[in-house]
């Protein structure tokens, strides 16, 4: 039986969701007649998380009009085929005057189970060597490079690129794909390439979960820095060996025994000192170590004993994903297990795909790949997330239906902000990975008085759809690693002034940008602002009408048909009082300006305040506030 409102509600009346909110509907208007009318009936149970818009509609026997214009007010374009996840479903429902519970029936209940029994990777992997142990063979080490920003740790990864893969190959490899393999004396080793900033802490705890070693990469001369300590925590908690690769030991001012000495202190206490780290010298720049730090991987690796079954079950995880304008969706992953094959129908997350074609990290086309190898996934239809897993799809394509959630986030988040100012974002970046760091950055910055609020999330360039977007909902538009179609462009130009796009490649230049017009929404909407300051050196005559001082001005200007106060200890005794008379050297003049000394009446009409010698007089203006557009506010 179908739950709903009748009559429709009036209007005026915001319907709340939940039967406490309901409660309070019938206290603040139960002096109403028309609420008389309003019936509840039985509640809705649904038996899937998920549903698209129009099967929505139809359990609610709403139009699927309704159901859009409900997602659109929360800021989510949605079309009817696209689905909404549960969190999304109750509050939709609820606000339509209908409520709805969630009940699983008993398949469903068994079905979550086995898919949360081995929800880790690391017990995923335990599970299948267990049951292939006789089909295991040796596999390439997985490795991460991590450290501090500047650091050094892209140089180091560029040296061992073009110092061991030979020239004709090393033209080919993209950086974008975010891992390649490189081949040493000691066989193939598979490189993620994580991205060195604080922001992509995120991104760098998934590429952990993937490898097999992390080398630390630590400037002899700068030490151990914040992110430093954030690795070496990550690697811990996650039981990863570590082997420090102390870079820049060829500067002047490097530093080495200060810099193990701070190792030390976090734990990492060197093999010469005692302890079990491995602490490889290195200059990244010239080439010193590199061999050394390649064999000393290689010896750690082997006493793992790394293996896989090449013809096993099929694991892997999405370390990088984004929307290519010419190709689609490319999703790359490092193959943990089995072999993904042209053809193969995959899962990563809700996303499915039916293989189109694979890549290898030099960009070249490829039908098959590896357990250990990095390989550049074309055929889903919508951008999975960094982190999730691959898995073969043994129902084909037949539940994509789930491939393209919206996520409630954006939903939350306006609801959370009550009393607050909010900064509408819809942000664009070229990868998911970068997305997701960007929304992390974003999101911290929001303060007691504003909530930073994205009404879209994307991947890909900036389209003139999320300009008329934008400019629908008076949302700003951030880009990270994007640029504006031609058509965005145009449209922006004849677009509102209260519309900013802000695009950059440095993730904190758009923050601090953020910051900004966070600190212009949190200001009052007025400000009084200092034109002119003068200190008073002298006071000639005083009495209950005027006062005549000598002034010397200090700071700007003022005019004698200003209103101004006298301070005394940075506090204000004495306000909006006038001037009667401004003479320099004994000539009446309009205004005094910085460095002036002039002789000032001041008329306070009968105020019993004593005006001493060392008070100041000043001159303010009260300037209101422009927040429509904070990114184009200057104070």
């Amino acid at each position: 039986m179908v739950a709903h409102w009748s009559p429709k509600p009036f209007v005026g009346v915001q319907i709340l969701a939940g039967p406490q909110n309901r409660k309070l509907l019938v206290n603040k208007y139960l002096s109403s007649r028309k609420f008389l009318n309003l019936k509840f009936s039985q509640v809705i149970k649904i038996t899937k998380p998920i549903l698209t818009v129009r099967e929505l509609s139809q359990i609610l026997q709403k139009t699927e009009s309704e159901i859009l214009f409900r997602l659109l007010k929360e800021g989510l374009v949605t079309s009817i085929n696209d689905n909404l996840d549960l969190d999304t479903i109750l509050l939709i429902s609820e606000e339509l005057g209908v409520e709805v519970e969630y009940s699983p029936n008993s398949q469903d209940e068994e079905k979550d189970e086995t898919e949360t029994k081995f929800i880790s990777l690391a017990e995923k992997i335990l599970q299948i060597k267990k049951n292939e142990k006789d089909y295991l063979k040796p596999r390439p080490p997985i490795v991460t490079v991590m450290g501090h920003v500047d650091h050094g740790k892209t140089t180091l990864l560029d040296k061992i690129r073009s110092s061991k893969v030979a020239d004709r190959e090393a033209g080919g490899i993209t950086q974008s794909i975010g891992a390649y393999q490189v081949k040493t004396k000691n066989g193939l080793v598979t490189f993620i390439d994580t991205p060195g900033h604080e922001a992509f802490s995120s991104m760098r705890e998934r590429g952990s979960s993937v490898t097999d070693v992390i080398i630390l990469v630590v400037a002899a001369n700068d030490g151990v820095r914040e992110q430093t300590r954030e690795v070496i925590n990550l690697a811990k908690s996650n039981n990863i060996p570590i082997i420090v690769a102390m870079n820049k030991i060829d500067l002047d001012n490097a530093n080495p025994d200060k810099t193990k000495d701070e190792l030390s202190k976090e734990g990492l206490i060197p093999e010469e000192w005692g302890g079990n780290t491995q602490i490889i010298p290195i200059s990244a720049k010239k080439g010193t170590g590199i061999d050394e730090l390649l064999e000393m991987t290689a010896l750690i690796t082997d006493l793992k004993e790394l293996k896989a079954n090449p013809d096993g079950e099929l694991i892997g995880v999405i370390i990088e994903s984004n929307r290519d304008p010419k190709k689609g969706v490319l999703a790359t992953a490092i193959i943990l297990n089995g072999t993904l094959k042209i053809g193969d129908n995959i899962r990563a997350g809700n996303h499915f795909a039916k293989v189109r074609f694979l890549e290898n990290h030099f960009g070249k086309q490829v039908s098959f790949s590896l357990p250990s190898s990095p390989v550049r996934i074309s055929g889903f239809k919508d951008v999975p997330e960094v982190g999730d897993r691959i898995e073969i799809s043994l129902d084909g394509d037949s539940k994509s239906s789930y491939a393209k959630t919206i996520v409630v986030k954006s939903i939350k988040n306006s609801k959370s902000g009550s009393g607050k100012n909010k900064l509408s974002l819809i942000i664009k970046a070229d990868t998911e990975g970068s997305l997701e760091a960007l929304d992390n950055v974003l999101e911290s910055l929001s303060t007691e008085n504003v909530k930073v609020f994205f009404s879209a999330k994307g991947v890909g360039q900036i389209t003139e759809n999320d300009i008329r977007y934008a400019e629908s909902i008076k949302a700003h538009i951030i880009g990270f690693n994007v640029e504006m179609s031609k058509t965005a462009e145009k449209s922006l130009k004849s677009s509102s002034s209260l519309i900013t796009v802000l695009t950059d490649k440095i993730i904190y230049r758009l923050s601090e940008k953020v910051q900004k017009a966070i600190q212009i929404l949190s200001m009052p909407d007025e400000i009084e602002t200092i034109s002119g300051e003068g200190e008073i050196l002298k006071v000639f005559r005083s009495d209950r009408k005027e006062v005549l001082v000598g002034v010397k001005i200090k700071e700007g200007k003022i005019g004698r048909k200003e209103k101004i106060f006298v301070i005394s200890q940075n506090k204000k005794i004495l306000s909006e009082v006038h001037i009667t008379s401004l003479k320099i050297k004994n000539l009446e003049v309009e205004e005094v300006k910085s460095g002036d000394e002039c002789g000032i009446v001041l008329k306070i009409n009968g105020i019993e305040t004593e005006i001493k010698e060392g008070f100041f007089i000043r001159v303010s203006k009260t300037k209101k506030v422009d927040k429509s557009n904070p990114f184009k506010t200057s104070i």
